[in-house]
């Protein structure tokens, strides 16, 4: 069988048909597509990369299978999966002595080596190294938005040849392997964005803890929200007030427990807190467990501005603003009374 020499696969690697005997038939084609279909539910980076490379040295029935990630570093690379060693996960690899890996990741092509001894890019490794552990190689570059990712290297130690549809299917799952690490990324990413919000909410909280004993003790409802109204504290006299646990309030934004003919005014005050306004004497009509609902004098405050948030105090004034509407019927009662009475 001719070599190819350490050229792009795309060129120079020799075409079979399917009835060759390296020409794989349905069922491993129904394994690949299991196999990249797999990628699509795994999450840890290093069990999605071990797969990858087992199963597809399974499958073209090589000896190794291996993923090379290109790090932050041009002339450094990692072996972070390795069909034979579960274990291997960061292998540093210094560029220089692997020209195979850089072509590939400086030219983003596939590259097919049928016999190491006879190519020309492996001339000067071979002269310093001495005979290689693999005879023949195919490397397939893992692409992503900004180019190269990384390589998937597939090594065989008995002089063999690569099929066209071999490079097909190794393309394909660097396809998907490239789907599955920007996933990953995306992933860390989010996760660590999450656990960003969740520390700094959690030291807010620890901050706003301060003021518990007071919140605590207060014969006037209150709680703690952020600019946007979400509730962070709730004294147990607010939950008296609307009839809610602590479960209910916290976590919800203040808005789901205003009555709806209070809604304009506190939708209006909640966008205020952007602009530094924090009214006082706001009356609001909260919604309780049941069917009723309170009417509370609201005084918001700035206090905690330098927390984040917004602190919120109330008394019940159901009562009260009856009692002021009664007294006001009543004066205007007896002086329609008194206006109507015949002047003697």
């Amino acid at each position: 069988m001719a070599a190819v020499d350490a050229t792009p696969a795309s060129t120079s690697a020799p075409v079979e048909s399917e009835t060759h005997p390296g020409s794989r038939g349905p069922s491993d084609w129904r394994a690949l597509v299991e196999l990249t279909g797999s990628l699509a539910t795994r999450h840890d980076i290093h069990e999605i990369l071990f797969l990858v490379v087992s199963r597809l040295a399974e499958l073209l029935e090589v000896d190794r299978g291996s993923i090379v990630l290109w790090g932050d570093d041009p002339n450094e690379a990692s072996v972070v999966a390795t069909s034979d060693d579960r274990e291997i996960k960061n292998l540093v690899l210094d560029l220089e002595k692997y020209p195979e890996i850089r072509s590939v990741l400086d030219g983003a092509e596939p590259l097919v080596i049928d016999d190491v001894t006879e190519s020309a890019l492996l001339h000067e490794v071979l002269r310093a190294e001495g005979p290689l552990e693999f005879t023949s190689m195919a490397l397939v570059p893992i692409t992503g938005e900004n180019g190269p990712l990384a390589v998937l290297c597939l090594k065989g130690r008995q002089r063999s040849r690569f099929s066209e549809n071999d490079l097909l299917r190794a393309q394909a799952v660097a396809n998907a392997t490239a789907i599955a690490l920007n996933n990953a990324r995306i992933l860390r990413r989010l996760r660590a964005e999450t656990s960003s919000r969740l520390a700094e909410e959690s030291k807010r909280l620890v901050e706003l803890g301060r003021y518990f004993d007071f919140f605590e003790s207060s014969a006037d409802a209150m709680l703690v929200m952020d600019a946007t109204g979400q509730v962070l504290l709730a004294n147990p006299t607010m939950q008296m007030l609307t009839g809610q646990p602590a479960s209910l309030l916290l976590g919800h934004n203040f808005v789901e427990f205003v009555d709806k003919s209070s809604l304009p005014r506190i939708e209006r005050i909640i966008d205020g807190f952007a602009r530094e306004e924090y009214p006082v004497g706001v009356d609001l009509r909260l919604k309780t467990a049941g069917s009723t609902s309170r009417l509370a004098c609201v005084n918001f405050s700035h206090v905690l501005h330098d927390n984040g948030a917004v602190l919120a105090t109330m008394r019940d004034v159901t009562r009260e603003r009856e009692l002021g509407r009664e007294l006001a019927q009543t004066k205007e009662f007896l002086e329609r009374m008194i206006e109507s009475s015949v002047d003697r």
